[in-house]
């Protein structure tokens, strides 16, 4: 995007897409989260944290328990 100042950015963002960067990047991955487990419900969290980009197991559990209110588990027992 090239912008030099982050507040600058923040705003173009947030009119753009009505919310924060960091919420637009809690809803995308939530979003491929679901998409993975509904693909491919055998995938390791593992895995998954790596595709979305989360350090590992512990910190994937933990990520989508609070943005979720339900561990990946079971999310994954769901599909």
């Amino acid at each position: 995007m090239g912008y030099s100042c982050p507040k600058y950015f923040y705003r173009r963002f947030k009119k753009y897409y009505g919310v924060p960067p960091k919420s637009k990047l809690v809803e995308l991955r939530i979003d491929k989260f679901h998409e993975i487990i509904r693909d491919n419900p055998q995938v390791s969290c593992f895995e998954i944290g790596f595709e979305l980009g989360i350090g590992d197991e512990n910190d994937l559990n933990k990520y989508i328990n609070r943005h979720t209110d339900q561990p990946p588990t079971e999310w994954k027992n769901g599909w």
